[in-house]
């Protein structure tokens, strides 16, 4: 039995999907030029991580038909938050986050995935550089790379945390040469927490992009877990890392509104592909509906992210 497409179903599967989001986002950002100068660092994270996240769905095959909704969706919620990039720490925990996806996801039911997962661990380590915090998520990666990529053995697990340490290995001789020899008190910051689910201290704009995003997760999630039976065994192991991963950002965003900073970015790395899902593979009124008013409220939400916050 045919389906009818809708206009979702048209623009999800339309080839020029993702450039004509990509000149629209850029349109946007000019705007940003009426409240100050223009801040080319946060655009070009942006713009990065789209390409990886383009990476990220071809080499995987996240959809089962040609769609662009993946980083087309992850192009306009990082937009939304496009303040959050003018610190390039926070641009950099992304975008390290993309990449250890494609690797990890190569090392799928592969226990001598030795070089892959190293590296994959590696670029974790230098983003726990910068943001120390990042830790955190390691004893989970390890986890959902024995229940979902079905990847983990001795090896691979050594050869983690080998990834892991080396870039403190590079830093720790730097610092000797410099002759600051302690680094100790960077994992300081590992027990350091703010106060718990106490989300004054965050502005308005950031508290109702957590709602939108809050949504389109549960509404992705919901969606997938419904229909994932369309999909092939490793798509579904793959998005359930991403489920899990994103409900994580969640609640660390809630026990810890303070980095939502850094959290926030995260999540729309996890939650992009569950949005793109939805889009792609819904077809009927309501959810033709439902994808009109949802993409106003998330423009709604862009422009006032764009020129009213402080």
């Amino acid at each position: 039995m045919l389906k009818m497409k809708y206009l979702q179903n048209k623009i999800a599967e339309s080839r020029l999907a993702l450039p004509l989001t990509a000149i629209t986002v850029i349109a946007l950002w000019l705007l940003t030029g009426l409240r100050g100068p223009l801040q080319w660092e946060p655009l070009a994270f942006i713009l990065t991580g789209t390409y990886l996240m383009v990476e990220l769905n071809n080499r995987n095959a996240l959809m089962r038909t040609y769609s662009r909704m993946v980083s087309c969706s992850f192009l306009v919620f990082d937009l939304a938050v496009f303040s959050l990039f003018s610190n390039y720490h926070v641009g950099l925990v992304q975008i390290s986050a993309i990449l250890t996806y494609l690797l990890l996801f190569h090392a799928y039911q592969d226990k001598e995935a030795h070089d892959k997962i190293f590296y994959a661990f590696c670029i974790l380590g230098v983003a726990s550089i910068f943001e120390v915090k990042v830790l955190w998520l390691v004893p989970v990666l390890w986890i959902l790379l024995a229940t979902c990529l079905m990847a983990m053995s001795l090896r691979n697990f050594l050869a983690s945390v080998f990834g892991l340490l080396t870039p403190y290995w590079l830093v720790i001789g730097y610092n000797a040469y410099e002759g600051h020899i302690t680094i100790l008190t960077h994992f300081e910051g590992l027990t350091s927490f703010g106060p718990i689910a106490d989300f004054s201290t965050l502005p308005l704009w950031m508290l109702v992009t957590l709602g939108l995003l809050l949504l389109l997760t549960i509404i992705g999630t919901i969606h997938f877990l419904h229909y994932s039976y369309n999909d092939k065994i490793r798509t579904r192991m793959l998005f359930e890392i991403f489920i899990t991963m994103s409900f994580l950002s969640l609640a660390f965003i809630v026990l810890q509104p303070t980095y939502s900073n850094v959290l926030i970015p995260l999540l729309i790395v996890n939650m992009s592909p569950l949005v793109g899902h939805v889009i792609t593979f819904t077809h009927t009124r309501f959810t033709n509906i439902a994808f009109a008013v949802l993409s106003l409220v998330t423009l709604g939400v862009l422009l006032m992210n764009l020129l009213w916050q402080p």
